[in-house]
């Protein structure tokens, strides 16, 4: 529900944007070719409501329409690598095929910069479809307290630390007020998600 409301938020997409769980200790997420965005059962666990999702989501979805996973591709460094990952991705999306590759995934090196970019366009698709874009800033709260200075994304290849992207965050909000002076660093919920009893497979890693 919350990928569909940040599906709709960044359309118009020539893909169809997939949402995933994938069963892993860790808290991560990541975007990939074709509109898939694989989000951990761990992190579902470890955020305290919708809005904390709804940014992951929206960061994710950042990277692919900002082309910032399309540039890392470009960037890779063999035609023959680029041609495997493609056609496992585009061809094989949802098997464990697909996330056994996690661990070498040296062509989503995403820059800070990259890292920067994404975490604004991510508020902006959250308050875009009606979430409170805090919670981006209060689920990279949750993670430093729970796994130290990690963010969510484990491929990025010099992660900016949690406390500057935090502070860059709540710059970006008083910078424009007409956008998210509506929104108050306030949770209202902290019990995390709601738990479905359908639709609950799992990818396995």
């Amino acid at each position: 529900k919350i990928g569909a409301n940040i599906s709709q938020a960044a359309a118009p997409h020539w893909y169809t944007m997939n949402f995933i769980i994938v069963k892993d200790k860790s808290a991560n997420a990541f975007s990939v070719p074709g509109g898939n965005v694989y989000v951990t059962d761990t992190l579902l666990r470890d955020v305290e409501n919708e809005e904390e999702l709804a940014n992951v989501l929206g960061h994710e979805t950042g990277h692919l329409v900002l082309g910032h996973v399309m540039d890392r591709i470009h960037k890779a460094q063999t035609a023959n690598i680029i041609g495997t990952i493609l056609s496992i991705f585009i061809r094989n999306q949802t098997t464990a095929s697909v996330v056994s590759l996690l661990g070498n995934y040296a062509f989503l090196n995403f820059s800070r910069a990259q890292e920067y970019q994404a975490d604004h366009e991510g508020v902006i698709l959250a308050n875009r479809a009606n979430y409170n874009p805090w919670g981006m800033v209060w689920f990279f709260q949750k993670l430093e307290k729970l796994y130290g200075d990690a963010g969510f994304e484990q491929y990025v290849q010099d992660h900016p630390a949690t406390n500057d992207r935090v502070t860059r965050i709540e710059q970006f909000f008083n910078s424009d007020p007409s956008q998210f002076g509506k929104w108050q660093n306030t949770k209202t919920v902290t019990s995390g998600l709601s738990q479905s009893s359908s639709d609950n497979t799992l990818v396995l890693h």
